[in-house]
């Protein structure tokens, strides 16, 4: 994920949404005369278990406002709880326009049963079960609302956290706020900012300083009606799932892809250090090579969105992540892609963006690998830190057999390797769109980047942008299955 938007993925993720939606006018409990930060953490949390209602406004920034920083995107959200049923909302996000793209403005409505995404940039009108609708590349947004809509109490990752200090009282406006900064159990480091008067969060910070929420206005609301009128001149599309992407079979050629290992003497250090051949010696395919790699690396660091050092030594990486430091999907796939070439098996990186990759705020990406088994003469999906290698029927698949797989719902698709994974996230699966692999993937101690190549479905044009505000230009492009699977190049 790229490093502008990689702390922003995690901190939207948990904190634009996480513990405001839940929030409406509670009636005041009065000013909060201790500073315990835990147990004004728990009056928060009991104060946002009694609201049923809200109506707020949230902005998101990739810095600080009042340092200057413009808001990224704006949501609005009326939000309702009901006993025994599950949440409902409607909400309006806006991105705002950056040099590469326009303004773009998505209505969202969920009634507990189904979800509806106007997207007002496209003209369509999503609709359909939340699994479904999500999944036609509309709302990653729409994902998280929901997950934290049901995830039990508002304030648990901050209550559950080992580490709680109170930072003294400050003035938001007109508000006065308590402030407490948490170390959550991933190490990351936040900071809340809780309104005296009715134990309302008002903003929070992350570990970069940056603003990941800041609420405008929390007032009651009367009426919340989730039904969308479809707009003139919009198309209703009913969803059932992941879309069918079409590639062509042929044509297009490409660059080889060049795999392998150019600096000898880091390659053996590498598989020196963790006994690498050693892990790999009793395997009689490369397929079980691959498995036990990619199992190997999921277990040397936590995951994070958001990572505490930025790295690309793959050897400095392991050793930091066995001492607690985080890692995002990104050095996930560039450690287990250089310990499967230092083994002798070909790998590459491979970037999976979503078709929205261009207007998106967040989530429009997610970084993985593929190895070549030549025994099988076939590409292989690996995500290390999901740690998933798929099969169908126990024949290896590569990101668009996976993909296709995923979007049939095929039963016997298999992609556990340790059993604790019983599905894949849906929202990296509906990034399986636009499929960009670096045309040279060899071991070296500082990596270099020397072109990429892309894959896109027929009938589409190559994005312009990543994240709203990164150009993509220079790739050599292709809708050919044959020229992006062809096999590599390898360098010994």
């Amino acid at each position: 994920m790229h490093t502008r938007t990689r702390g922003i993925a995690r901190l939207l993720t948990i904190g634009l949404l996480a513990h405001t939606l839940v929030c409406a006018h509670a009636e005041s409990i009065g000013r909060i005369a201790d500073s315990d930060p835990r147990a004004i953490l728990q009056r928060c949390d009991a104060a946002l278990r009694k609201v049923e209602r809200i109506d707020y406004l949230a902005r998101c920034y990739f810095g600080d406002p009042d340092r200057g920083t413009p808001a990224a995107a704006e949501v609005k959200v009326c939000q309702w709880r009901r006993p025994g049923r599950t949440p409902g909302f409607l909400a309006e996000q806006t991105n705002f326009p950056t040099d590469l793209v326009p303004e773009t403005k998505k209505t969202l409505s969920y009634n507990g049963r189904t979800l509806e995404v106007v997207d007002h940039h496209r003209h369509t009108v999503h609709e359909g079960r939340l699994t479904d609708v999500a999944a036609s590349a509309t709302s990653f947004l729409s994902v998280l609302m929901i997950r934290d809509l049901t995830s039990g109490a508002p304030m648990a990752e901050a209550l559950r956290s080992p580490r709680v200090t109170y930072a003294g009282r400050a003035k938001l406006g007109a508000d006065e706020c308590d402030v407490i900064d948490v170390t959550t159990r991933e190490g990351q480091q936040l900071r809340w900012w809780i309104r005296v008067s009715d134990s309302m969060p008002r903003r929070r910070y992350d570990q970069n300083n940056n603003i990941t929420h800041d609420i405008l206005s929390l007032e009651a609301a009367e009426k919340c009606d989730t039904n969308i009128p479809t707009p003139d001149g919009y198309t209703r599309i009913r969803d059932r799932g992941l879309p069918e992407i079409a590639y062509a079979d042929d044509g297009d050629p490409l660059p080889p892809f060049i795999c392998g290992v150019e600096d000898r003497a880091f390659a053996r250090k590498l598989r020196d250090s963790y006994k690498l051949d050693d892990l790999t010696a009793e395997a009689t395919t490369d397929l079980e090579r691959v498995r036990l790699i990619c199992d190997w690396v999921h277990a040397q660091w936590q995951h994070s969105n958001t990572p505490t050092k930025s790295l690309t030594n793959v050897i400095d990486i392991i050793e930091a992540g066995r001492k607690g430091e985080q890692f995002s999907c990104s050095e996930f796939a560039g450690v287990v892609t250089a310990c499967l070439n230092a083994v002798g098996i070909s790998a590459r990186e491979v970037i999976m963006m979503h078709p929205e990759v261009d207007t998106m705020l967040l989530g429009s990406s997610h970084v993985v690998a593929e190895a070549y088994l030549r025994d099988l003469g076939q590409w292989v999906f690996v995500d290390a830190q999901k740690n998933v290698v798929p099969t169908l029927d126990d024949k290896p698949l590569n990101t668009v057999e996976f993909q296709r797989a995923l979007q049939k719902r095929d039963p016997a698709l298999d992609f556990s390797i340790d059993g604790e994974i019983n599905s894949y996230p849906l929202e990296l699966s509906e990034s399986m769109y636009f499929l960009r692999a670096r045309l040279e993937a060899v071991v070296l101690a500082t990596p270099r980047f020397t072109g990429a190549a892309m894959l896109i479905p027929k009938d589409s044009d190559p994005p312009k942008a990543f994240h709203r505000m990164s150009p993509i230009h220079g790739d050599a492009i292709t809708t050919s299955l044959k020229a992006f699977y062809a096999a590599p190049e390898v360098r010994r």
